[in-house]
């Protein structure tokens, strides 16, 4: 549980109430045993205790590798309870094909999160609204702008935002973790509502990475009482042990501001006649006239939300997880820097014409999604109950789905902690043979990350480009012995790379030469 609101523990009212509704929710999966007509048997998993249930055995640093552990012991599903909630983690990739792909129907449901959705007004985000027809005609609307057809007519900008970088990597080259968050986060918010962020201290920039803070603080769920203990959200924000009330005030002001605060500034500039041309622009011309008007305007904005909401932060991650690959694995940078220059050559930079004949980069970009992964766990919830190999699944179970664990399997991946990006290949091709990281990186079924489109495109267009142009090395101490990193990500609804140090330095006259000449 968060520390940030270990005061909830001191009141003796709520823990009477944690007590009551702990039990209520107790007696509700013995409950609903008997809906159970077979009596067949409930995934097996670490014992409960009572009313709490397995709240000692849930991790809070990096979970995948605990909910992993459980694997090898209880199997590929493991079951748990929380508050007698019923929670199952799946850790193999054949059982995530059988329910979350082959049973998606009842397998595409999102959790009641109160503390995120109800409290702090983040029922706009596609990420976590219950799968249904809101949730449909929201995911409609951002594929129309992001799937493959339509991200093709943003590569000239990611091409464009790639060389800019790597004047900023010339220039500072210490500061490449920013260079890349700040980047990405300019090139979303580009296509998006057609602003240019400014690279220090600017407002819209700062807007979102507040109210994120608060997203992936509340997106844990389990993190605040609250959401095991819905009772909890009546509970006044004065009242002793509330200030889960207060941070929720807090987030749901930032949370309506990043959903309107830019998507009204383009309306304005489209009534002054001063708009740029962008993805927002474009969903306000073609909003209906009539009575479904005020629906189709609030799915706009919601849309244009999640497109950096969730796009920058995660594409900024993988990104920043290729330097770290690239820096431990000097062989593998090396290897892609020579296809780099037997295809693109020397006298000019890459472009997305080149990418179809670099298999091996295609295979590094590859290996970047599976390595250290953005979102090592995600969460569905069923929708009904449903029978797997001779268990019983209850309604409304939380399944914990661990990405990581699925890519990491050690009989589909030999020795899994290596970056190895001949994985993918095969006689110098990609081989259709071993399963796409995309299986996995980008979700599943049809919570599947509609946003995956844009994003390899933009990390194909830095990993061309930086490779093309520089070298990755180790720092060096100052006995002028290379700095060891050793691979670390943060634990988080996205895990991102411990910052670490290390050399980017331009290869040649020749790499410096395309870098002053490139088209900024």
């Amino acid at each position: 549980m968060s520390q940030l609101f270990s005061d909830t523990y001191t009141t003796v009212a709520v823990l009477s109430t944690t007590a009551l509704i702990a039990g209520l929710g107790f007696s509700y999966l013995t409950r609903d045993k008997s809906y159970n007509p077979k009596r067949l048997p409930l995934p097996p998993g670490p014992k409960p205790l009572p009313l709490v249930g397995n709240v000692l055995d849930m991790p809070q640093d990096k979970p995948w590798l605990k909910f992993n552990e459980m694997g090898h012991k209880y199997g590929d599903i493991v079951g748990l309870n929380l508050f007698g909630q019923p929670m199952l983690v799946l850790n193999s990739a054949e059982v995530a094909i059988d329910l979350l792909e082959k049973r998606s129907t009842i397998y595409s449901d999102k959790l009641n999160q109160v503390m995120l959705t109800q409290l702090m007004g983040f029922d706009w985000a596609l990420t976590v609204m219950p799968y249904g027809d809101w949730w449909r005609k929201n995911r409609k609307r951002f594929h129309q702008f992001f799937n493959v057809d339509a991200t093709q007519k943003y590569k000239p900008l990611q091409l464009q935002s790639a060389r800019t970088l790597l004047k900023r990597l010339q220039t500072r080259p210490q500061e490449f973790l920013d260079h890349v968050r700040y980047n990405l986060a300019a090139t979303i918010v580009k296509v998006t509502y057609g602003f240019d962020l400014q690279e220090k201290n600017d407002p819209f920039a700062k807007l979102v990475e507040d109210a994120l803070y608060g997203f992936s603080k509340a997106a844990i769920w389990g993190a605040f009482w609250v959401d095991p203990l819905p009772i909890l959200k009546y509970v006044p924000a004065w009242f002793p042990g509330a200030g889960f009330q207060k941070f929720a005030i807090k987030y749901r002001a930032l949370a309506n501001e990043m959903k309107t605060k830019p998507f009204d500034a383009v309306q304005t500039a489209l009534n002054n006649g001063t708009a740029q041309q962008c993805v927002v622009a474009d969903m306000i011309d073609q909003l209906p006239d009539g009575p479904n008007r005020a629906e189709e305007l609030d799915i706009a904005r919601n849309s244009a939300s999640m497109a950096y909401g969730a796009g920058a932060d995660t594409t900024t991650s993988a990104a920043q997880t290729f330097f770290l690959a690239m820096l431990k694995y000097p062989e593998v940078q090396k290897k892609a820097q020579e296809e780099l220059a037997r295809v693109v050559g020397p006298n000019r930079l890459p472009e997305f014409d080149d990418r179809p004949n670099l298999p091996y980069l295609e295979a590094v970009m590859k290996e970047t999604l599976r390595w250290q992964m953005v979102t090592p766990v995600v969460v569905h919830v069923t929708s009904e109950a449903d029978e797997y190999k001779g268990m019983y699944i209850p309604k409304n179970s939380v399944l914990i789905i661990n990405c990581w664990a699925i890519l990491h399997n050690p009989v589909e991946w030999p020795e899994p902690e290596v970056f190895n990006p001949e994985r993918f290949l095969k006689d110098g091709k990609i081989n259709p043979d071993v399963r796409d990281p995309e299986f996995g990186a980008f979700g599943f079924g049809r919570r599947i990350c509609p946003g995956r489109h844009m994003a390899q495109n933009s990390l194909y267009s830095i990993m061309s480009h930086v490779l093309h142009t520089y070298n990755i090395t180790p720092s060096l101490d100052e006995n002028g012995k290379p700095v060891e990193v050793k691979p670390e990500m943060t634990t988080g609804v996205i895990s991102n790379p411990v910052a670490f140090p290390c050399e980017i330095k331009i290869r040649s006259p020749t790499a410096a030469a395309l870098i002053a000449e490139a088209n900024y």
